[in-house]
């Protein structure tokens, strides 16, 4: 079988981009011949990923690719994915897309953007979401029921040994107790910061006057200059300077979430959290907002609650061993397997 992988590939390090690595190790060693298809910056990978010289080109390589037998998108410009799965039909391809998020895409009152999404939602073979919010949007909207799974996007990462930066060594080693999280932008949703980075530096100044605590906050990426401004404004205003460490570095969360003690995301608007999964399945508390279904041994508080917020964190914080002792059962599913299934129903 051959499968083309169609979205961002590490660097950076992102939520989609890590799990299309992984998505590929594992395709590999099932004996999947895997293409990867890159939508974001140019990245030479050792001839194995397509260059992006420009979105034209890059587009027509779909045309003129060696055949594969199925396209799987991980891809969010709407635009872009019509084009691939018209191709994928002309071509007789296959074609999988995996839906990492809508919000309030299928609201669009553009006519090309509409209709766009109108175009690939209808034509792809076979529908992925990534959790009960968006395959409920997908439903109200298009009658795809028969071809539409819900897989959290969780693969397990591989046992290496990766190596912190000293910087990040030394915070670690400074503070009692570390608190993590994790966005890939600065966005806003309805006016809100999508992965309440606004509530984390709150959170850690209340906390900063009870125990030694340290707060690691990974970014994939500035996507707004000015809240960010805003936002170490704000860390000074609080002296926190010493205590909130940005990591804006092109890394895996791994090797940050396992010197962790608690993992959060207060995010306001969310598909399933597979930072969470991960962070479950290293055996680390985590405490996340309510918007979505989380993962099992995930401790829930109101969407933007501050109070709430605050209340399950320092209940972690000092029921900790007990927290730890509760998520020693929890199995964490790895959707690889389930994805190989769908692609074989396909091409069978």
């Amino acid at each position: 079988m051959r499968v083309g992988l169609i979205g961002p590939y590490p660097p950076p390090k992102g939520g989609i981009s890590v799990h299309i690595k992984r998505l590929e190790e594992n395709l590999s060693e099932m004996g999947v011949e895997v293409t990867i298809f890159h939508s974001a910056q140019p990245e030479n990978n050792g001839g194995r990923v397509s260059k992006k010289l420009s979105k034209l080109r890059w587009l027509f390589q779909f045309m003129i690719c060696p055949r594969v037998d199925i396209f799987h998108l991980h891809h969010n410009r709407w635009r872009e994915c019509a084009f691939i799965i018209i191709v994928g039909k002309l071509r007789r391809i296959k074609t999988v897309m995996t839906v990492h998020s809508l919000r309030d895409d299928l609201e669009q009152k553009f006519i090309p953007r509409s209709l766009s999404i109108s175009l690939a939602m209808r034509h792809a073979d076979y529908l992925i979401a990534v959790g009960e919010n968006e395959r409920n949007k997908l439903l109200k909207h298009f009658d795809c029921e028969a071809r539409l799974a819900v897989l959290p996007a969780f693969i397990p990462p591989k046992s290496l040994e990766i190596k912190l930066p000293e910087h990040i060594t030394e915070f670690i080693r400074n503070h009692e107790f570390i608190i993590s999280a994790n966005g890939s932008n600065m966005n806003f949703y309805q006016g809100l910061d999508i992965y309440g980075l606004d509530m984390l530096v709150e959170l850690c100044g209340r906390l900063s006057g009870e125990i030694r605590v340290g707060f690691i906050y990974c970014l994939t990426r500035i996507t707004d200059k000015l809240y960010f401004k805003r936002i170490t404004d704000r860390i000074k205003e609080l002296r926190l300077e010493t205590d909130f460490l940005w990591v804006t570095d092109s890394m895996e969360l791994r090797p940050i979430l396992e010197k962790t003690h608690l993992f959060v995301r207060p995010s306001c608007t969310d598909s399933y959290g597979v930072s969470i999964a991960e962070a479950i399945m290293l055996g680390i508390p985590c405490v996340v907002s309510n918007v979505c279904k989380r993962p099992e041994g995930a401790i829930l508080f109101q969407t933007r609650n501050s109070e709430d917020f605050y209340s399950k964190v320092r209940a972690v914080i000092t029921n900790y061993d007990q927290c730890k002792k509760n998520l020693q059962d929890i199995q964490i599913e790895d959707c690889t397997p389930a994805i190989q299934k769908i692609y074989q129903s396909l091409v069978l």
